[in-house]
């Protein structure tokens, strides 16, 4: 799990996540990485962080919308995402790489340098950027391969596109979509690289940013594995103890049935037992029904085997 805050890069350690070449690519963009022990220490970072900035309060901070997502689970898990990889966005604005999600019509994230290049009205984002601005002989190739994209039919497309902005000149980009499975559900996450006009690339400049956008999607896939993993800790946690909470309730036994509870393990009758408590045996019968049913047992043998089973003595 890691977290950017100004010119900090937070790292909290995870054994089945090798960071050296985050802590490479970060130090040479100016970033200074600081690994955490507890999440507890990042939890307070991210807290102060929050509370220091809305994220929307810049113009150049990635814009988000979870509106487009209906379901509860999936926007959550979104929102925990999109807070783990502010600073991989930062990186990728300062590599020149446009960067969004969506469903495949309709955005869920957009990096500042994506808003640029697509020229995005904040206010209107109904519509996929690229979509509204991609020239007409490109549009339907482009749809249908969203189309496939979201469906899981093929995991990545790529290719170049002449497109429109409102506010700008034509332009032309190298798009690359890939998939990603964020909550069971297929997302599209989309690269754009803005080309000059009429300048061809070099193939060593293709092949570089290539291999950038395959490494940056390495990196976004295994902190979206790595925030699934969060959650499923957390939740498995939190149904821990729901269920100890449960279990305890089922069989906390008052002072008077623990007392009763000894005598019966010590073989005494609910006669006798009356006797040494001065109390009536309709009293001792029911506290043995009450005990009976916290403990879930049907019968003395088995209100013992609990007993000391679960420490009751």
């Amino acid at each position: 799990m890691i977290f950017k805050n100004e010119e900090h890069i937070y790292l909290l350690k995870n054994e089945s996540f090798d960071p050296s070449f985050l802590q490479t690519l970060a130090h040479e963009k100016g970033y200074q990485v600081i690994e955490l022990e507890e999440a507890n220490e990042l939890k307070k970072i991210l807290t102060q962080a929050q509370k220091k900035e809305p994220l929307h309060a810049k113009e150049e901070e990635p814009l988000i919308f979870l509106q487009h997502i209906e379901k509860k689970a999936l926007r959550d898990r979104f929102s925990r995402l999109f807070a783990y990889i502010q600073w991989l966005i930062a990186i990728m604005n300062e590599l020149q790489v446009g960067f969004m999600m969506s469903d495949g019509k309709q955005p869920l994230l957009i990096s500042p340098l994506a808003r640029e290049i697509s020229g995005l009205d904040p206010y209107s984002p109904e519509q996929h950027p690229i979509e509204s601005i991609i020239k007409e002989d490109h549009k339907s190739n482009f749809k249908s391969s969203l189309t496939q994209l979201t469906k899981g039919e093929i995991h990545q497309f790529s290719a170049e596109f002449q497109v429109e902005p409102p506010s700008a000149l034509e332009k032309m980009i190298q798009f690359y979509g890939k998939t990603l499975n964020v909550n069971h559900c297929s997302l599209v996450v989309e690269y754009l690289i803005e080309k000059k006009k009429h300048v061809p690339a070099p193939e060593s400049q293709n092949s570089y940013n290539h291999a950038i956008i395959m490494e940056l999607h390495r990196i976004l896939t295994a902190l979206c594995g790595l925030t699934g993993l969060n959650l499923e800790q957390e939740n498995d946690k939190k149904s821990q103890k729901n269920k100890k909470t449960t279990e305890r309730s089922r069989y906390n036994l008052t002072t008077r049935e623990k007392q009763i509870l000894k005598l019966i393990y010590q073989g005494d009758t609910s006669k006798r037992i009356a006797e040494k408590l001065y109390i009536s045996k309709r009293t001792v019968e029911s506290h043995r029904a009450n005990i009976l049913h916290k403990t879930n047992s049907r019968n003395t043998a088995e209100l013992i085997h609990f007993a000391i089973g679960n420490n009751l003595l």
